[in-house]
């Protein structure tokens, strides 16, 4: 915390993100929410303390990815499995405002894969390995995956890629898909941020 404090007051600093989660050990006897506050909004270049002028770089990734592959949303149902404050509840919001029809859920849900069956696209931010196996989805649906965990050294991510995509019209695959779509989209802020400060 007291390290954002410095990097706050730093006027060579533009931007400022927290990779999460934190090792134990960085938090010093601080909570990760205690740390995200500390960060100037005007420097928030993740979106991570909510009020920002930027939405999380993998909520806009996301977005991105559904607009740049032409994926008609409306009268469609949307599932976003995963309830977090970073990614779950921010692109609920977003797709929510834009009037479409969105359904929350996450690994606890009860009959998690009745409401991931119905979904016409399924998003999944949850953390849990490989979550979301084919007989889980309906045929057709568009799934992307926002998932990163390591399983025995292999990076792997919420959807089980290999039962998913015979079922999947359309599919992100982990690593490699939502990952550096969010790096950009991190990217795209920061260089904003500097493009303020100039003018």
């Amino acid at each position: 915390a007291m390290e954002i404090e410095n990097l706050n007051q730093d006027n060579g600093v533009d931007g400022i993100m927290v990779q999460l989660p934190l090792p134990q050990r960085f938090l010093e006897g601080h909570d990760e929410s205690e740390i995200i506050g500390s960060i100037d909004p005007e420097k928030d270049v993740d979106g991570l303390t909510g009020n920002s002028d930027f939405l999380p770089a993998a909520v806009v990734a996301v977005l991105k990815l559904l607009q740049d592959e032409d994926i008609k949303l409306t009268n469609k149902k949307i599932v976003i499995l995963g309830k977090s404050n970073l990614v779950g509840k921010p692109l609920a919001q977003q797709l929510i405002s834009q009037g479409l029809d969105v359904e929350v859920c996450d690994s606890k849900t009860q009959d998690l894969d009745k409401q991931t069956k119905a979904a016409d696209v399924l998003i999944s931010a949850t953390g849990v390995a490989e979550l979301v196996k084919g007989e889980m989805v309906k045929e057709g649906a568009v799934v992307i995956d926002v998932g990163s965990e390591k399983i025995n050294g292999k990076v792997v991510g919420d959807v089980q890629f290999a039962s998913v995509y015979p079922q999947a019209s359309k599919i992100t695959p982990v690593p490699g898909g939502v990952g550096p779509m969010t790096v950009m989209c991190l990217m795209e802020n920061v260089i904003k941020v500097c493009e303020t400060k100039l003018t």
